[in-house]
C-alpha cells in the first residue's frame, strides 16, 4: 500500500474567513497568472493569521542574485547569436519553429471550446466561504450524498470522464504528441554532466530493447529486475524493457541479498540491472538464484577495472542500429508494464501487477487533474524519490515525459545537497514524501539558502500533519500540497489543485478522473459523508491483482468488483478526502479505535519531539491494546523518565481519554521506514514484542 501523497492530514477542517477579502493578506500573482495569498490560510477558524514576511536576508540576496544573472544571460545571449539561423533548429532560412508540428483538428469555435477536453472539471467555479456556505454543508451532513456531485455512494470524480487510448505504455510515452521539442534535456544528474534529451531517451531505450531481444531471446512477458539508486538510465532501461514487450520489477537498493533474491525468485526476473554501489548484494543474490552473469548488467558510466567482468546496459546493442525491428505486439489491458512490490510494512512484500492500460491511464487521470499545468520551458523538478518506489516510478518520471519538466536526478537524499541544489538549479516544484517535509520545516542548513523558486511541494507516501504544512509555509512560503494513492492504483486515486492546499489542509484532494469511491462500514454497509470507514476504489488504474496470490486477490476485491484500500477514511460534503491510517494498524483500546498517525502528527508538535511512531502493545491485565510512542528526541535534549512523562501528560491534555499513551514512551535514535517514508510499524512491534508485552492482535 502506497500513501501517495499522497496522504495526509488527519483531521477535518473547516474553512475560515478568506484572508484575502478581509484585508488580513496582500495578494500576490503566481506564475500560474492566478491571484493566491502570500501566505496560507488557516483551517480552523479559532487560530490567529500566522504571520508571513519573507526574510529580508534573502530578499537582499535574491535581488543581488538577480543583477548577477542579468548581466551574465545578456553577454551570453549576444555570443549565441549567429546571422540567419535558428539557435534551435540550427536552419539556414526560413526558420521552422523547434515544436513538432501539431494536429489542428478541422471544427468549429464552439466545439473547440465547449465539447473538447479541458484541464478543470465541470463544477470548477470560485469557492464561496460565506457563513451560509457553511450552514448548508452543516444541512448536507449525514444525508449520504456528496455535494458537489449530488450523488449518493459510490462518489464519483468532479471531474468529466477522459479518453483514455487502448495503447500500450511505448506507444503512448514515446509516439504521443508532446508539447517539448525533441532536443529538449528531460532527465539530468545532478552528479556530473550527463543528461538525456527527449531524442535521445527514445534511441536509447530502443536499442537497449533490441539487444533484449537479440542477445537474450526476450520475448513477451519477460521479467527484468533494476536494482539500483536514482539514476538517470533508470528511465531509458525502463522504456526498453517495455518496447521488448517484458515487465520491469523494481527493486529497493537498500534490500539485503537474501531480500533482493527473493523478489528475483518470486518474480521469475531473466535479467537484473544494477550498480556499482549495491553490486556485491546483488552478485550474492543472483548466485542464489541461479542468474548468470550474462544477464547481469550495469548502470552509468563505469570504468572497465570496477565492472567485476559485467557489461553496461548501454553497450547491449550498440547506438545507431541501423536495423530496427518491429515492436513486440501488445495488449495494453492483459500484458503487464510493472511488476511492483509493496513495501511490506505489516508483513512480506507482495507484488502488484500494472498493465499498460493502468499505467497510461493513471498517467493521463495524474496530468489532467494535478500536473498539467507544468511547463516544460520554465519548471523543474529535483528527482530525489527513489524511482523503485511507485510514486517515484510513476509520478516523478512520468511526469517529466509527459510534461518535459526537467528531471534533475539525485542519487539518493540529502538536506544540504537538496537545499543546495533547488537555489542553483532554480527547481519549482518537488515531489516528496513527509520525511522530506520535515526536514524542509526543521533543519538548520535550509535557512542558508534561497528556495524563493519552489512555486509549490507534493507530499505523498505517508500521512503528513497540519502542522508541519503550516510551518513549512511559515519558513518558505510555499505551500505543501497532498495527494493520495497506492501500487494498487498505479498509484495517484486523489490530488489537490495547486491553490487547495491552504483551503483543505489535512485533505488529499477529490478523485481524479474515471474513477469511483465509497466508505463502507466492516459490514460493507455505505456510509454518508464525515462518517469514517474503509475506502473502496474502482476506476481504469486499478491493478490487475497480486502476482501468485489468487487468495489474497479474493480477499482484496468485493464481489462486485471494487479494491479494497484497507485505509480508514471520510468525504466532507464538498467531495475531499481525508485519509485517518491503515485499518491493520489502527489499535483496539477497549473497544475503541485509535489511530497511531493520529497520535504521530500531534506528537510531532511537542519541541522536544524530533520523531516519532506509535503501536498498539498488549495489556495482559486489562486484556487490551494500549498505545505507545518510540521517539527520537530532539537534537540537545536528553532522554529521560522525566521527558517521558512530560510527553504523556502534554499528550493527554489534547486527545480523548482512550488515545491517551498508556503504553508509555520509549526513547530510541531512529524511526525504522521505508524509504518511501512509511513507518515500518512491524519493526517497531517486534521491539514490544522482544519487550514480552503483545499479545493476540484485536480486529477492527
Amino acid at each position: 500500500m502506497v500513501h501517495l501523497g499522497l496522504p495526509v492530514l488527519l483531521c477535518s477542517v473547516t474553512v475560515a474567513e478568506d484572508p484575502i477579502r478581509s484585508g488580513v493578506m496582500r495578494p500576490v500573482p503566481t506564475r500560474l497568472g492566478r491571484v493566491v495569498s502570500e501566505r496560507g490560510r488557516e483551517s480552523e477558524s479559532e487560530s490567529e493569521p500566522y504571520p508571513m514576511p519573507r526574510p529580508q536576508e534573502r530578499e537582499q540576496r535574491r535581488n543581488k542574485k538577480k543583477k548577477t544573472t542579468t548581466t551574465t544571460t545578456t553577454t551570453t545571449k549576444t555570443k549565441k547569436k549567429e546571422e540567419g539561423k535558428n539557435r534551435r533548429t540550427n536552419k539556414e532560412m526560413p526558420v521552422s519553429s523547434p515544436w513538432r508540428d501539431i494536429s489542428i483538428p478541422d471544427v468549429d469555435a464552439w466545439t473547440y471550446f465547449m465539447d473538447s477536453p479541458r484541464p478543470y472539471p465541470d463544477d470548477h467555479q470560485e469557492e464561496d466561504d460565506d457563513d451560509d456556505d457553511d450552514d448548508d454543508e452543516d444541512e448536507e451532513e449525514g444525508r449520504g450524498k456528496n455535494r458537489r456531485t449530488n450523488k449518493e455512494m459510490p462518489v464519483s470524480s468532479p471531474w468529466r470522464d477522459i479518453s483514455i487510448p487502448d495503447v500500450d505504455a511505448w506507444t503512448y510515452f514515446m509516439d504521443s504528441p508532446r508539447p517539448y521539442p525533441d532536443d529538449h534535456p528531460l532527465f539530468v544528474d545532478t552528479t556530473s554532466s550527463r543528461s538525456y534529451t527527449f531524442a535521445q531517451v527514445k534511441d536509447l531505450a530502443q536499442c537497449f530493447g533490441i539487444g533484449l531481444r537479440q542477445r537474450l531471446s526476450w520475448s513477451q512477458g519477460d521479467m527484468l529486475a533494476v536494482y539500483a539508486p536514482n539514476d538517470i538510465d533508470t528511465p531509458v532501461v525502463n522504456l526498453g524493457v517495455l518496447w521488448a514487450g517484458g515487465v520491469v520489477t523494481p527493486a529497493n537498493p537498500a534490500y539485503t541479498a537474501d531480500d533482493l533474491a527473493r523478489q528475483l525468485r518470486d518474480s521469475g526476473a531473466r535479467a537484473l540491472v544494477t550498480h556499482t554501489d549495491v553490486l556485491d548484494k546483488a552478485l550474492e543474490a543472483a548466485t542464489a538464484v541461479g542468474l548468470s552473469s550474462s544477464c547481469i548488467f550495469l548502470l552509468g558510466h563505469v570504468p572497465l577495472e570496477k565492472r567485476r567482468g559485467l557489461q553496461l546496459w548501454s553497450e547491449l546493442t550498440p547506438t545507431g542500429t541501423w536495423f530496427r525491428p518491429e515492436r513486440t505486439e501488445i495488449e495494453p489491458g492483459r500484458h503487464l508494464a510493472f511488476l511492483v512490490y509493496s513495501s511490506g510494512t505489516t508483513g512480506l512484500p507482495k507484488g502488484v501487477m500494472l498493465s499498460h492500460s493502468n499505467v497510461v491511464a493513471n498517467s493521463l487521470q495524474t496530468h489532467k487533474a494535478d500536473t498539467g499545468h507544468l511547463q516544460w520551458d520554465i519548471d523543474r523538478q529535483l528527482g530525489v524519490l527513489p524511482f523503485f518506489h511507485v510514486y517515484g516510478l510513476a509520478v516523478v518520471i512520468n511526469t517529466t515525459l509527459v510534461t518535459g519538466a526537467t528531471c534533475h536526478v539525485m542519487p539518493r537524499f540529502d538536506i544540504v545537497e537538496t537545499c543546495r541544489l533547488i537555489q542553483e538549479l532554480s527547481i519549482t516544484f518537488l515531489f516528496v514524501p513527509p520525511p522530506i517535509v520535515l526536514q524542509l520545516s526543521r533543519h538548520p542548513c535550509v535557512k542558508d539558502y534561497d528556495l524563493s523558486t519552489l512555486r509549490f511541494i507534493n507530499s505523498g507516501a505517508a500521512p503528513l500533519s497540519r502542522e508541519l504544512v503550516i510551518d513549512v509555509w511559515k519558513r518558505l512560503a510555499v505551500g505543501v500540497k497532498q495527494g493520495y494513492g497506492l501500487s494498487e492504483a498505479s498509484p495517484v486515486t486523489n490530488a489537490q489543485l495547486i491553490d487547495e492546499w491552504w483551503r483543505f489542509q489535512g485533505s488529499v484532494g477529490r478523485l481524479v478522473p474515471n474513477m469511483k469511491a465509497k466508505i463502507v462500514d466492516p459490514d460493507g454497509k455505505e456510509l454518508p459523508p464525515n462518517q469514517s470507514g474503509e475506502l473502496l476504489f474502482k476506476g481504469p488504474n486499478v491493478f490487475r491483482g497480486y502476482w501468485k496470490r489468487p487468495g489474497l486477490n479474493s480477499e482484496t476485491f468485493t464481489p462486485d468488483g471494487w479494491y479494497r484500500t484497507g485505509d480508514v477514511a471520510h468525504i466532507c460534503p464538498k467531495g475531499y478526502f481525508y485519509i485517518t491510517d491503515r485499518i491493520k494498524e489502527l489499535i483496539k483500546y477497549n473497544g475503541f479505535q485509535v489511530p497511531p498517525a493520529e497520535l504521530e502528527n500531534k506528537l510531532l508538535g511537542h519541541k522536544d519531539i524530533a520523531d516519532v511512531g506509535v503501536v498498539g502493545v498488549w495489556d495482559a491485565e486489562k486484556y487490551t491494546e494500549i498505545p505507545r510512542a518510540y521517539v527520537v528526541p530532539t537534537s540537545g535534549v536528553e532522554a529521560s523518565d522525566a521527558l517521558a512523562r512530560n510527553i504523556v501528560a502534554w499528550l493527554e491534555e489534547r486527545v480523548a481519554s482512550h488515545k491517551r499513551l498508556r503504553g508509555g514512551v520509549r526513547f530510541i535514535d531512529e524511526i525504522p521506514k521505508a524509504q518511501s517514508g512509511k513507518i515500518l510499524r512491524r519493526v517497531l512491534k517486534d521491539m514490544a514484542r522482544k519487550e514480552g508485552e503483545e499479545g493476540p492482535r484485536a480486529k477492527l
